[in-house]
């Protein structure tokens, strides 16, 4: 309550321009990687493109009114329950240029067309804004979510969507921002490699670094139940973001049979506030592939683990003041 009567008196300013913008950092220092690092020779970089920009200016004018509900609403339900009724709290992850890049050549046929029929399943999809700057290369997107409201939002864009992914392999599964807020991440990366991935399908993740997750749980928020090795890539441990990123791709991707065909540095974006144009994290963002092919399929204990991880990470969302973490 007293946070959300802060977030009240915040907004009786009104957006200015002396708003605060914080650097959107790209920049990739190749050095700070290990020397045998497969991250050294599969680095695309990218710059605030003109999809970025158009979504900044997009942005620049927050509605009061919607700022002051959703802080109301917090009171009672989740941030991203609150954001889904008013339509706000708006993500950025990639443009579709920068999509394009770190998909194209992996979604596309031997002869090098993009393929008609692909399918695409985005885990986690909140209102369907990123999803919808991903999906020009698909014939077919899903989306799950766990909240009702941001359901309600996805349909209105026309997505195929549900609480929990349906039975089926994709061409490509998207887990953006999401393992950082799934109460069991290892679970989940094995039941998209095991059941839901095509055996020459792709995995687009992004993942926040460092690494600080934290489970939407109602009004509050929990640390998750499964813990990743990530000594050394933790908040509390202060790595750089190159160190971040060599540790989450040969401790947790590696180690879980994926393979980084593609990655970059990204801000994530969310939508400000009236003291705030934006608020932005560091996103590593990953193209990754199945190592060695298919997998074995799904049986009643995965598609349980499935449902109860997806019901998790369906929550996602950055906390309004872009900071709001537990730090293992």
């Amino acid at each position: 309550m007293r946070s959300a009567f802060r977030n009240l008196l915040d907004l009786a300013a009104g957006p200015t321009d002396t708003r605060r913008r914080p650097p959107l950092r790209y920049s990739v220092q190749i050095d700070r990687l290990p020397p045998d690092s497969a991250l050294r020779q599969t680095l695309v970089p990218c710059d605030c493109d003109e999809g970025t920009q158009q979504w900044l200016d997009a942005t620049a004018s927050p509605s009061l009114l919607k700022q002051w509900i959703a802080t109301l609403l917090t009171c009672c339900v989740s941030r991203t329950t609150a954001n889904g009724f008013v339509n706000r709290g708006g993500m950025h992850v990639v443009s579709e240029a920068q999509a394009e890049r770190l998909l194209a050549t992996s979604l596309s046929g031997p002869d090098g067309v993009a393929r008609p029929d692909a399918s695409l399943l985005d885990i986690g999809a909140g209102d369907g804004g990123v999803t919808a700057r991903i999906r020009q290369r698909f014939a077919r997107v899903y989306a799950t979510e766990a909240s009702a409201t941001m359901r309600w939002r996805l349909r209105q864009r026309g997505f195929i969507v549900s609480d929990m992914p349906h039975p089926r392999r994709y061409d490509c599964v998207a887990l953006l921002n999401v393992l950082d807020r799934c109460d069991e991440p290892l679970k989940l990366l094995r039941d998209i490699r095991d059941v839901y991935m095509k055996p020459d399908g792709v995995l687009f993740v992004a993942v926040v670094l460092p690494w600080c997750p934290f489970v939407e749980n109602g009004t509050e928020k929990k640390a998750p139940k499964e813990t990743l090795p990530l000594q050394g890539a933790r908040c509390r441990d202060k790595p750089t973001f190159e160190a971040a990123a060599s540790l989450l791709a040969t401790r947790v991707f590696e180690a879980e049979g994926f393979t980084v065909e593609k990655w970059t540095r990204l801000p994530y974006l969310c939508e400000g506030n009236s003291t705030n144009a934006y608020f932005v994290l560091d996103d590593a963002v990953f193209t990754l592939r199945i190592a060695g092919g298919a997998h074995a399929g799904m049986n009643g204990s995965t598609a349980a683990s499935v449902s109860a991880a997806v019901s998790a990470a369906g929550a996602t969302t950055m906390t309004i003041d872009g900071l709001n973490r537990i730090v293992p």
